[in-house]
């Protein structure tokens, strides 16, 4: 009896041990279904984010003609600037390494407008060239929808716009503010080393002022035993003999002062020929005429204006303008520029959708079209951008649509192009005839003709 119940309490105790591993071996099928299925879920999710065939493929055709149409349009627009950098650099003896910085500090500028407009040249080119070829029917045909071409466009996009916004809010103020300092420095320098020892010059005020100097300190750059013939004044010509002088200019101002050690001035008159004054002066010093001195003046301010400052610059001198009371046309330039540092970027995104809107179509033309078509696109939105920034800058217009208004337009126009191109396949967005059709025709009414 004693190992009959043993043996039962066996039976009962294995049955237990055996229904539990059971129960985990379940449970551990199941955990591990469960596994494979988020693990399969996560594969396909990587794989729907990582770029397709088509889209790589489209990308590779942008990429190339937006390279060589960025090297192009930034060549044109560099070579307007060169005539007039070359007139102050060759005239003040700047050397290949200015030069050079000059220039470079010149380019972001230059690419803050060039990005936007190689992208939608190399879109342009991109499509048109698959349009000539009958690319684009042969992908309408297999059911790939503009909205599906649009993809890669607009990966390419969020790229360029990136890349600009950076251009525009961090290289663009850093590199305007270095550029008018070396301008600066530069055009100092060079009027400082214009005065030789012992040789009469003219070249500070031309016709007005004569100035020799016997001596200049090699160190300190002070002027030694001056003679200055002023004749600034025709009917009391000046004549100072001084025994030190030199040149300060204010950089912070933008003014040039001529300052006089121990000596005398001897003023004379044109009128009465019997005048004539003598002073002794231990300091004298009189200011020169900087907006002659410095033809680029305004320029050559060292002081930050608006196209020098940052964001954050900007929202600090909108808001402080503002609090103290000042309408909108004293703070709508500052307004305008920050908003113009966004809104530029954002012109890839517009000019990627309008590029692709107007390359949907079937003509065999459609790529030898591209270059003429992106320069007209690019001349109507700097049309309407410069109108806009002027109007802004003037308080004749609210800051954000003065600069948005561009994007507004052109982006509008692209979704209704992409809209009636998805609506039907063989809407052309460069044929008239598509247009006209909606154009309501009239007809005469059928009755008697007046006897």
């Amino acid at each position: 009896a004693a190992s009959a119940g043993t043996s039962a309490r066996s039976m009962v105790e294995y049955s237990k041990i055996t229904q539990n591993d059971c129960h985990r071996e379940r449970c551990g099928r199941v955990a591990a279904a469960c596994y494979d299925a988020r693990r399969m879920a996560v594969i396909e999710r990587l794989r729907t984010l990582r770029p397709r065939l088509l889209d790589t493929y489209i990308a590779r055709e942008m990429v190339a003609p937006t390279g060589i149409g960025l090297l192009v349009f930034t060549f044109v627009l560099l070579i307007d600037q060169i005539p007039r950098l070359l007139a102050v650099l060759v005239a003040r003896s700047a050397d290949l390494s200015t030069i050079v910085r000059v220039f470079i500090n010149l380019l972001p500028s230059i690419l803050a407008v060039t990005i936007p407009m190689a992208f939608l040249l190399g879109v342009l080119l991109a499509f048109g060239r698959m349009a000539s070829d009958s690319e684009i029917v042969a992908l309408r045909a297999v059911g790939v929808s503009p909205a599906r071409l649009l993809a890669p466009v607009m990966m390419m996009a969020a790229v360029m716009t990136a890349l600009t916004f950076y251009v525009n809010a961090v290289a663009l103020p850093a590199a305007n503010q270095a550029h008018r300092q070396l301008v600066f420095s530069l055009v100092v320098s060079k009027a400082r080393t214009v005065v030789s020892p012992r040789t009469f010059t003219d070249e500070l005020l031309p016709g007005r002022m004569m100035l020799y100097v016997q001596d200049v300190e090699p160190h300190t750059g002070v002027w030694k035993n001056l003679l200055v013939h002023d004749q600034r004044e025709a009917a009391s010509p000046k004549l100072i003999l001084a025994h030190s002088g030199e040149l300060i200019v204010d950089r912070d101002l933008g003014s040039v002062h001529l300052q006089l050690g121990p000596g005398t001035q001897h003023t004379f008159s044109t009128i009465r020929p019997r005048d004539y004054d003598r002073l002794e002066f231990g300091e004298m010093g009189f200011p020169l005429p900087a907006e002659e001195f410095f033809p680029d003046r305004k320029k050559l301010l060292l002081q930050k204006g608006d196209r020098e400052m940052g964001l954050v610059e900007l929202a600090r001198e909108i808001e402080k303008r503002r609090g103290q009371g000042k309408g909108r046309k004293e703070w709508g330039r500052f307004a305008v520029e920050w908003h113009k540092k966004f809104a530029i970027p954002a012109a890839c995104l517009v000019f990627g959708l309008l590029g692709l809107a107007l390359s949907l179509g079937s003509k065999k033309e459609a790529r030898s079209a591209a270059f003429a078509l992106s320069i007209a696109v690019i001349f109507v939105y700097y049309i309407l951008l410069r109108l806009g920034e002027q109007a802004g800058d003037t308080g004749m217009m609210v800051p954000w649509l003065a600069m948005w208004g561009a994007n507004i337009a052109l982006g509008a126009m692209a979704v209704v192009l992409l809209w009636l191109n998805h609506r039907e396949a063989a809407f052309d967005p460069l044929d008239p005839a598509h247009y006209l059709a909606w154009v309501p025709k009239v007809r005469r009414r059928q009755g008697a003709r007046p006897g």
